[in-house]
């Protein structure tokens, strides 16, 4: 279970107490292709796409508190986030950056992809990628404290 950092209840302004927040890295590895001219009348390698599930891990926030994850691609392909939370009542976003966005810029960053509608859930994200360094950030607007879990998938 992820443990949450706070914003100000105006939730654009980020409280600073030396949270306890520490970034979990998880490793994104894109596969290499399998290819074969196997039996079956087949010939050449096969383009279908695969889906792998790189993180599923489960996370609580307060009202304006937001929950980081950050991993690592290493080459290209969709990377897509799905986040899951108890109450319909409450405003839980989703949105991915990379690594220019600090906790303490946050939530006034640029965001390569993000969901916010005040109704959807879940909320979901893909985007297109190449190597690099993507954030993860799951925000709950509230009314209530929340948990739930976020998967993150690469498909290539």
């Amino acid at each position: 279970m992820r443990k949450a950092r706070s914003l100000a209840p105006e939730w654009m302004t980020f409280l600073g107490r030396g949270a306890v927040l520490g970034a979990l890295v998880c490793a994104v590895t894109l596969l290499p292709g399998c290819g074969g001219g196997g039996g079956g009348g087949m010939t050449g390698g096969s383009n279908i796409p695969v889906r792998t599930v790189v993180l599923q891990d489960g996370w609580s926030a307060g009202v304006f508190e937001f929950v980081l994850w950050e991993g690592t691609v290493s080459g290209s392909g969709t990377l897509d986030g799905t986040v899951q939370w108890t109450f319909a009542s409450n405003d839980v976003d989703l949105a991915v950056s990379d690594t220019t966005c600090t906790e303490a810029a946050f939530p006034f960053c640029t965001f390569l992809a993000e969901a916010t509608s005040t109704t959807a859930k879940p909320e979901r994200v893909s985007l297109t990628v190449s190597a690099g360094t993507y954030r993860f950030w799951v925000l709950n607007l509230g009314p209530e404290r929340e948990s739930g879990t976020l998967e993150i998938g690469l498909t290539n």
